[in-house]
């Protein structure tokens, strides 16, 4: 399926390029709570190789959870 870019129409729409940190270990992604303990989910985007606009956020793992709502740094509202 072809999916055409929202901001300059372009087609050539690289899939599933995941998003990742360059200095600290783990995911950005959303937040859950299974317990005591808190995990994150990795997540994906689909990038305009055009523009280099973002198309679209997503994660891959669709298991039911417990998603965690409050911000994650201390002083975030």
């Amino acid at each position: 399926m072809t999916h055409s870019c929202t901001r300059c129409g372009g087609t050539r729409i690289e899939e599933g390029v995941a998003i990742g940190l360059s200095n600290e270990i783990g995911n950005i992604g959303p937040k859950y709570t299974k317990g005591i303990f808190v995990g994150t989910l990795q997540m994906y985007t689909d990038l305009c190789l055009d523009c280099g606009e973002i198309n679209r956020l997503y994660i891959k793992d669709l298991e039911e959870r417990k998603w965690d709502k409050k911000p994650g740094s201390f002083g975030s509202k």
